[in-house]
Parts: C-alpha cells; sequence; structure tokens
C-alpha cells in the first residue's frame, strides 16, 4: 500500500476539535470549573463547631458523674437539684388572741396635745397582718364615763397592713390634740378641763388585754400680767439765764460855777 511522503499530495485528516480549535474562536466553549475552596471552609468550621460541642458535652457529663461518685447518690435529691417552691399566698390578719398590747401615755397640760405610744407583739407562732388603720386601732380617751375622744371619730379608714412575723412587734405614735370629738367628726365647743384621764386601745371594736393606761392633765401656768413700765421720765424745761444788765455808766460831776478850767500852757 502506497504511503504519502511528506511533500506529497496526501496529507492526515485531524481531529475535528484540533481543527476548530485550531481556526480562531470559532466556536463557544466554558473553561473548566476550579474547586470550591469557600464551601470546603464553611464545612470544615461546622464540622469543628459540632466536634467542641461534643467535647464539652462530654465534660460535663464526666464532672458530673464524678461529682455524684463522691457526694454519693441514695436517690434523694440534693438542695442544688431541688426546686425552690415561691409562695406567693398573702399572709393573713393575725389571731387577736395571740397579740400583745402596750400604750404608754405622756402627761400633758389640759387644752394642748398629748402623745400615745403603743405597740403590739405577734405571738401567733406564723406571719400574719394587722390593720393598723386609725378607725381599726382605735385609741379612745375618756374621763370616768365622760368620752373625751376617739382616734375613729375623725380617723382615716384605709387599710394601713403591717407584716409581723412570729414574736415580732411594732411601735407607732398616735397624737391627741387636746380638744374633744364626737361622732362623724362634728366640732364640739366644750373644752377639756385638768384631771385624771384614761387612754383605751381597741383592735377591730374589741378592747384588747394590755391596752389601757391613766394619765393626768395639768392646768395651764397662770398668765403674769405683763410687768407695767415705769412713765417717761420728762425733761425738765431748760432754765432761762437771768438778763445781764448793762454796766451804769458813771457820771463826770460838772465843776462847780466860777472854777475855770485849767488853761492849756
Amino acid at each position: 500500500m502506497p504511503t504519502s511522503q511528506p511533500g506529497s499530495g496526501g496529507s492526515r485528516q485531524k481531529p475535528s476539535g484540533a481543527s476548530a480549535r485550531s481556526h480562531g474562536g470559532g466556536g463557544n466553549t466554558t473553561p473548566p470549573k476550579g474547586p470550591n475552596y469557600a464551601a470546603r471552609r464553611i464545612l470544615f468550621v461546622v464540622l469543628a463547631l459540632v466536634l467542641l460541642a461534643g467535647i464539652v458535652w462530654g465534660l460535663i457529663s464526666i464532672v458530673g458523674w464524678f461529682v455524684n461518685a463522691l457526694g454519693g447518690d441514695d436517690g434523694e435529691e440534693t438542695p442544688t437539684d431541688a426546686a425552690t417552691e415561691i409562695s406567693t399566698a398573702q399572709p393573713e390578719a393575725c389571731d387577736a388572741d395571740g397579740l400583745s398590747w402596750e400604750i404608754s401615755p405622756t402627761a400633758g397640760i389640759a387644752g394642748n396635745s398629748v402623745d400615745f405610744r403603743w405597740s403590739v407583739e405577734n405571738g401567733t407562732g406564723r406571719n400574719c397582718t394587722i390593720d393598723a388603720a386609725a378607725t381599726n386601732v382605735a385609741l379612745t380617751v375618756t374621763s370616768g364615763s365622760d368620752l373625751i375622744w376617739s382616734s375613729a371619730h375623725c380617723g382615716s379608714a384605709d387599710p394601713r397592713l403591717l407584716l409581723l412575723a412570729p414574736d415580732d412587734a411594732t411601735t407607732r405614735w398616735a397624737r391627741w390634740g387636746g380638744e374633744r370629738s364626737r361622732e362623724g367628726c362634728t366640732e364640739v365647743s366644750a373644752g377639756v378641763e385638768p384631771g385624771s384621764y384614761q387612754v383605751t386601745i381597741t383592735y377591730a371594736g374589741a378592747a384588747v388585754p394590755g391596752g389601757t393606761a391613766g394619765f393626768e392633765l395639768t392646768a395651764p401656768p397662770a398668765e403674769e400680767p405683763p410687768a407695767e413700765e415705769p412713765p417717761a421720765e420728762e425733761e425738765a424745761p431748760a432754765e432761762e439765764a437771768p438778763a445781764q444788765e448793762a454796766p451804769a455808766q458813771e457820771e463826770e460831776e460838772a465843776p462847780p460855777e466860777g472854777e475855770n478850767e485849767p488853761a492849756e500852757g
């Protein structure tokens, strides 16, 4: 079979793909894509986080196992494991029978204000409240059978709850203005005279043990009349100096007649 020689008319056929590339840009070709490094980095980070989380969880489990092993696990809840229960229930009112009261008045002057110091102690054995409103813890001043004044006559009925723990006590002060009062807070014209008086505490309308004390009101000091001021001394009128008389001029005696005056030299 004849073979083609160099320079002869016969030639080798080139592959079609090579022929297309040999001609300048005759066809559209897509360059091959390189590896996606960004996706690889994200995948690496996710795997690292998962691995780290597993290590942390494993360490926590190991520490917990050692704690239980050292402390002993008898099936009872430890204080750290037990849930803390917080009571939201409101304390109830104190039983009147479990309260101890005391009151101390101060001596005063009739018509002037008097202060009363009162205290109450919780002996009920539990947390409870008392309503210290002026109409609930009422102070009443009497003189024999004469009702002089009560804090409930003009006081506020708004609740004033005081929380007391077991065996806890609270002390409060009340002031009586020294005047009479009447139910409904109407004006009373009669005054308060000096003498012996008694103050009583009532709680929720009932008298309490230890809530009574006596005191004295004295008469106000007598007002001394203002001292009379001595009359102002009147200044004596200035004496007028006596008028001085002008000195009298001596009259020269006239020479007797017949006598001539001496002749001048």
